[in-house]
């Protein structure tokens, strides 16, 4: 399946220019912001925007989620801790090739780099949801599309 956006895979990119070229903001207008999720409904998108290492002084209490990369194709994610598993965002995840949704996921290690905000590398689509328990947050193992980078993988599951 084709990503529905301009970015090339395993390119590093801030989150301003993710939200650019899914059409989400302009020069005049940022778009969200503070999110870790986006869902562009009428586009039926959900975009991930994934730290696995995080730092308590960077992130509140309900939002140090457990998100980590299991091997090169599969990770864990935590959705939104607002997400019961009852709710229509969980159903478009646990259904999301049914109802013609596309799963973008965004990773980074780290939040910072010297200081500077880190970009993300383009993970691209969800092949599948694997499994999934639990709910506020519901603890997701999506499989990747694409492997990510060794190097990327390397560093990352070592957070």
């Amino acid at each position: 399946m084709p990503i529905p956006c301009d970015l090339e895979l395993h390119s590093y990119i801030g989150s301003s220019e993710i939200k650019a070229s899914l059409g989400l903001a302009t020069i005049k207008n940022p778009g969200p912001t503070g999110q870790g999720v986006i869902h562009i409904a009428e586009k039926k998108i959900y975009v991930h925007l994934v730290t696995f290492q995080k730092e308590e002084r960077d992130f509140s209490i309900t939002t140090l989620y457990k998100d980590y990369p299991i091997s090169k194709t599969k990770l864990h994610w935590e959705s939104q801790s607002t997400i019961s598993i009852d709710s229509q965002t969980a159903k478009n995840y646990f259904e999301f090739q049914k109802l013609g949704y596309t799963i973008l996921f965004f990773a980074r290690v780290n939040k910072n780099i010297e200081g500077e905000t880190a970009p993300f590398l383009f993970l691209g689509q969800a092949k599948s949801l694997i499994e999934w328990k639990g709910e506020r947050p519901i603890s997701m193992i999506w499989e990747l599309e694409h492997p990510m980078p060794s190097a990327f993988f390397e560093e990352a599951k070592m957070v």
